[in-house]
């Protein structure tokens, strides 16, 4: 027999169960049957970068070089990022990284960074962002903004 409000209360509970099981500081994006995971280290850069792909590819001495794009969603302003790539065993252990690549993104334009591991254990990758800056050194404000991406018009809001 059915309690007064348990089907709400379960969908309740099955709802917070999904939210909170994502550790929330990842972005996981599925592209073509793999997963690339990008880790935001700062709020601006989820408002004003989007990414695009990465296309990883095993070199012939087996290390890997990872290409990625991120398109920069303001029209009227560049602005810059620090990335980094790091580099997991089968075990997703950290067993290689890039040094911090200042990087500038062009307005409304895909800007393509890549990354390769020195080491032959590489299994997969991990990409960092942090520290988004406009020229004048300040970091931009995107909430709230309208984005004009070619075909989708979206709006963040706070």
């Amino acid at each position: 027999m059915a309690i007064p409000g348990q089907k709400s209360i379960l969908l309740l509970v099955a709802a917070f169960s999904i939210v909170s099981c994502g550790g929330g500081s990842y972005a996981v994006v599925r592209v073509g049957g793999s997963t690339q995971r990008v880790l935001v280290l700062d709020r601006n850069v989820e408002d004003t970068l989007l990414f695009i792909q990465s296309l990883p590819r095993q070199l012939p001495g087996g290390e890997i070089l990872v290409r990625a794009g991120f398109q920069n969603r303001f029209a009227g302003e560049d602005v810059w990022a620090e990335i980094k790539f790091v580099f997991l065993d089968e075990n997703k252990a950290a067993i290689d990284e890039t040094e911090w690549m200042k990087t500038r993104f062009p307005a409304s334009q895909v800007t393509t960074v890549q990354g390769s591991s020195i080491t032959t254990q590489a299994k997969s990758y991990l990409i960092l962002i942090r520290n988004i800056y406009t020229l004048s050194g300040n970091k931009p404000i995107g909430y709230g903004k309208l984005y004009e991406i070619p075909g989708v018009i979206s709006i963040l809001s706070r």
